[in-house]
C-alpha cells in the first residue's frame, strides 16, 4: 500500500498541472480575442484605420469559430493531444505575428486570423479536460461555469450591453475599461 501513495500523489499533481496549463492557454486565447475591445479608439488612430475596422478584429473570432467548430471538434475527438497542441501553437503563433508590426492593421488582422483559427481547438477541448478524473473534490467548483464557452458568450453580451448603456447615458460605470483611458 505504501508504494501506491507516491504514484497517486504524482498523478494528482500532474492533473493539476494539466488543468493549470489549460486554464492559462484558454485565458490567453480569450485575452488575445478581446485585446482591442477596450482601446479601439486609440488603436484606430495608431493603425490609421476607422473605428469599425478595429471592431472587426474582435468580430473575426465568432465567424471563424462558427466555420471551424465542427471540424475541430471531430479532430479533438480523434486526436485530442495533437489537436490541442496545434491550437496552442496557433494561439502563440498568432500573438507573435501581431508583434511583428503593432502599428500595422494588416499584421494585426493576420495575427487575429491565426489566433481565431486556434480558438476552436482550445475552447472545444474543455469538455475533454473537464471529463478527466478530478484531482480533488474542490475542482468542480473551480471549473464549473467559469470555464464553459457559454460563459464567454454571456460575458461578451454583458459587455456589449454595458457599452450601449455608456453611449446612451454618456457616462461609464466605474468598472468600465473605457473609463480607464
Amino acid at each position: 500500500m505504501r508504494d501506491t501513495a507516491p504514484v497517486a500523489t504524482r498523478a494528482s499533481s500532474m492533473r493539476w498541472a494539466v488543468l493549470a496549463a489549460y486554464a492559462l492557454l484558454a485565458a490567453c486565447t480569450q485575452l488575445l480575442w478581446l485585446t482591442f475591445a477596450a482601446v479601439d479608439t486609440r488603436s484606430a488612430v495608431v493603425m490609421k484605420v476607422d473605428l469599425g475596422a478595429v471592431g472587426d478584429l474582435a468580430a473575426i473570432f465568432p465567424f471563424v469559430y462558427i466555420v471551424l467548430a465542427l471540424p475541430t471538434g471531430r479532430w479533438l475527438d480523434m486526436r485530442f493531444g495533437q489537436a490541442l497542441g496545434v491550437g496552442a501553437v496557433l494561439t502563440g503563433g498568432g500573438a507573435l505575428v501581431r508583434l511583428v508590426a503593432p502599428n500595422s492593421f494588416g499584421w494585426q488582422l493576420a495575427g487575429q486570423l491565426v489566433i481565431a483559427t486556434g480558438q476552436p481547438l482550445v475552447m472545444n477541448s474543455i469538455t475533454k479536460v473537464k471529463s478527466e478524473p478530478r484531482p480533488s473534490r474542490l475542482e468542480p467548483r473551480l471549473f464549473s461555469s467559469a470555464s464553459s464557452p457559454r460563459s464567454s458568450w454571456q460575458d461578451l453580451c454583458s459587455m456589449r450591453v454595458a457599452c450601449r448603456c455608456c453611449s446612451v447615458f454618456r457616462r461609464c460605470p466605474p468598472c468600465s475599461p473605457r473609463c480607464w483611458s
